[in-house]
């Protein structure tokens, strides 16, 4: 009897140390796997994936859940110089004329925060209807009486070309979804900018202030929208300083190199 209970005890012991010996092997497998994995995530992690596979792996914990990190700056614009060519708008200033502006702008930024730069700009003017109808009179009447025109002809004294030296500040910054299916990161910022604009009457300094919005869809690709404000002095016919306020909206499409 002794013998039997002796023997079943030797088969238990058996039974559980294999036992034992399985689950032990069995959670070896799983910790390996486990780091394993972590590993691959941390090197996901480290690319240019970043906070985005964070986001696909806290998501796919629960689906139901939406959940929002913030991401680092996809772009680093330290010591890096851009350049971009812009259209500009002009609004105010002389109500006979209005002025479009194709030109280049380069910057050079000193940190994420500053940037010094400069842009030159070819000006493109048209008649408004007001300026139309008061030339066709002018030059009706002076048809009919050319010694002594009395219909008066419009002072009008356009931009020709503009240069300015400006910096820029980037206080503030933030990103952009689109429908979920990307994000661009932006930029908010203020301008102040000094420089010499070319009217048909001569040449004048001009002063600007501003602020725009920077987009950065891509290590390289920048789009920028832009709203300033520029105080010059045109001239009248008879040679009289005109104070000129002129405000400009402009579009920039560039490169970061």
């Amino acid at each position: 009897m002794s013998k039997f209970i002796f023997n079943n005890l030797i088969v238990v012991t058996s039974v559980m140390c294999l036992v034992v010996t399985a689950n032990a092997a069995d959670t070896d497998t799983k910790t390996a796997a486990s780091k394993k994995k972590k590993k691959k995530i941390e090197q996901e992690f480290d690319a240019l994936g970043g906070n985005g596979v964070l986001l696909e792996k806290a998501q796919a914990l629960n689906p139901e859940v939406r959940t929002t990190v913030v991401q680092n700056r996809i772009v680093d614009r330290t010591n890096r110089f851009e350049l971009a060519g812009e259209y500009a708008n002009t609004f105010g200033g002389d109500t006979y004329v209005r002025t479009g502006i194709f030109g280049l702008s380069g910057q050079f930024h000193l940190s994420n925060q500053w940037s010094l730069g400069g842009k030159f700009g070819q000006a493109f003017n048209k008649l408004t209807n007001e300026g139309e109808s008061l030339i066709k009179a002018a030059e009706a009447q002076a048809a009919l009486n050319p010694m002594n025109p009395t219909a008066p002809v419009p002072e009008i004294d356009y931009p020709k070309e503009i240069a300015m030296g400006f910096v820029n500040f980037y206080p503030l910054y933030g990103k952009i979804s689109w429908l979920g299916k990307g994000i661009s990161h932006f930029d908010v910022y203020g301008q102040l900018g000094y420089g010499n604009i070319t009217l048909k009457s001569g040449s004048s300094p001009a002063m600007s202030a501003g602020a725009g919005v920077g987009v950065w869809g891509t290590e390289h690709l920048t789009t920028r929208l832009e709203m300033t404000y520029m105080d010059y002095k045109a001239k009248h016919i008879n040679g009289d300083d005109i104070k000129m306020g002129v405000t400009s909206a402009s579009v920039q499409v560039g490169w970061l190199f």
